[in-house]
């Protein structure tokens, strides 16, 4: 303690501290900075006979990995926050983790639900109170619920999801190897209603064509039929030769 060894404070004070410790505590483990800054892990531990064990452990190496694994962390959830798409993760046990602002704005309605720490099946039931999504009557209602989540659980596939202001979400989910799942919602309402759009086109097509065959199939039948009683008649050949040709 004279020698600067714990820091700058009081020598005598430092002292009695270090003195009770193992006196007070059966095992008793704390991480220490030296005058260098180096990090040491200490750990006291009492023995049968009254006396005590420390063990003094550089752990610069550790607390530098951790250091860079809670940067690396933080960048990607920085990376995720800013995405065009929504994105959530859930737990091994259905609870939600983590969801950037964009699965936020794509579920007004229960935004401010998505706490973590809640499940799945949680977020379902409370989206349905609140009118989050288009389901239907209430007899249908626990049928929907289970659908979604067999179709969460599975975590391999991709479904559509019209929501209750009739926007459409094509919805992606994958198991992580540690058995979580990622999920990823995109906004496809424009494409559904370029999709519908292009289908009543080409319903309105068809039915011209059946329309239009059927003014034309008329008159066409008139026209075969009285050319036919034609050629029965004393016509001059060159006349014949003529409707024989477009018969």
């Amino acid at each position: 303690a004279e020698r600067g060894e714990y820091g700058p404070g009081d020598v005598r004070k430092q002292v009695t501290e270090r003195m009770d410790q193992p006196k007070q505590i059966e095992i008793n483990r704390f991480v220490r900075i030296r005058p260098d800054g180096t990090p040491v892990e200490v750990n006291i531990s009492k023995t049968e006979g009254g006396g005590f064990v420390t063990t003094f452990t550089d752990i610069a190496d550790q607390i530098r990995a951790e250091n860079e694994a809670r940067n690396a962390c933080a960048r990607l959830v920085d990376a995720i926050s800013v995405m065009d798409e929504a994105f959530v993760y859930f737990d091994s046990s259905e609870r939600l983790l983590l969801c950037n602002d964009m699965y936020k704005e794509y579920y007004p309605k229960s935004a401010d639900f998505f706490k973590p720490g809640i499940t799945f099946e949680e977020i379902i039931r409370e989206g349905i109170k609140r009118g989050e999504y288009k389901t239907p009557d209430d007899a249908e209602e626990e049928a929907w619920i289970q659908e979604h989540l067999k179709f969460h659980l599975h975590g391999e596939n991709v479904v559509e999801q019209r929501l209750a202001d009739g926007s459409w979400l094509k919805i992606a989910e994958r198991r992580t190897p540690e058995g979580g799942t990622v999920g990823f919602r995109v906004d496809i309402t424009a494409l559904k209603q370029a999709q519908g759009i292009a289908k009543e086109a080409n319903e309105a097509k068809s039915a011209f064509l059946v329309n239009m065959s059927h003014e034309i199939h008329t008159p066409m039948n008139a026209i075969i039929g009285l050319s036919c009683l034609a050629l029965r008649s004393d016509l001059a050949p060159r006349a014949q030769d003529y409707l024989q040709k477009k018969l």
